[in-house]
């Protein structure tokens, strides 16, 4: 979990994603019940596609600006190496 000190670090695109992400985490929460889930379909489904959408914009956007994310242990542009980190 992101404490606040670090998402306010974050640029404002990333910290836009992460708040998403936490909208979506809440959002999807009533929907692991399954006697919430079956008596309100329609308004938390429509919010949970409506804010994928916009993390999918977010993120596309984000790559744009920041290229791609390294794979976990990959050295990458900004990141310390292993040998360096270690």
């Amino acid at each position: 979990m992101m404490t606040e000190a670090q998402l306010a670090r974050l640029p404002g695109i990333l910290r836009e994603i992460v708040d998403c992400d936490r909208r979506i985490a809440a959002a999807r929460a009533p929907l692991s019940n399954p006697v919430v889930a079956g008596s309100a379909v329609g308004g938390p489904i429509a919010e949970l596609h409506r804010l994928r959408s916009l993390r999918r914009e977010l993120s596309a956007r984000a790559a744009g600006l920041y290229g791609r994310a390294p794979l976990r242990g990959d050295p990458g542009p900004g990141r310390p190496t292993s040998a360096r980190a270690a």
